[in-house]
């Protein structure tokens, strides 16, 4: 489900990318709607939302599915639904613009940045955790268990 929901992001990017005049915008929207619920239904995606902006405006905002097959109960704009690791795009994105800007680099010490950070690394003297390690989960941490991710929010 994580891999598909990334597939959705990059789909929407490419289509929207192609857009070269503002005309061209709802049409390409309403083809990625049209797109994005073919592959909902074709993977039986129960429910998702799907909100695409621009600086100052929404220009796509849609909820649609049942957020518990058992109770019937459909998708609003109050459910709250998983992210999962489509965030990891957006955390390096923002990483990568505050290198840009001189706040912090890729080769950056975690614990240089976050000294008070509850991680134990016995190697952190001659191997500390870097920025880079984190941005591609080499960093040697432990994994959310089944039974944390699993957790339903209240």
């Amino acid at each position: 489900m994580k891999k598909i929901a990334a597939y959705i992001l990059i789909f929407g990017c490419f289509y929207l990318s192609s857009v070269s005049y503002a005309n061209e915008l709802d049409s390409a929207l309403s083809r990625l709607k049209t797109d994005i619920y073919r592959i909902k239904e074709e993977f039986d995606i129960p429910a998702m939302a799907i909100i695409i902006v621009e600086p100052n405006r929404v220009l796509m905002a849609d909820i649609s599915g049942i957020a518990d097959r058992e109770s019937r109960l459909y998708a609003t704009s109050s459910t709250v639904f998983r992210i999962g690791s489509i965030t990891k795009m957006f955390t390096s994105i923002a990483i990568l613009m505050l290198q840009e800007d001189g706040m912090v680099t890729i080769d950056s010490k975690v614990f240089e940045l976050f000294p008070s950070i509850p991680v134990q690394n016995k190697w952190r003297e001659t191997h500390p955790i870097i920025v880079s390690h984190l941005l591609e989960h080499t960093a040697g941490l432990q994994d959310l268990s089944k039974d944390e991710f699993d957790i339903i929010p209240p």
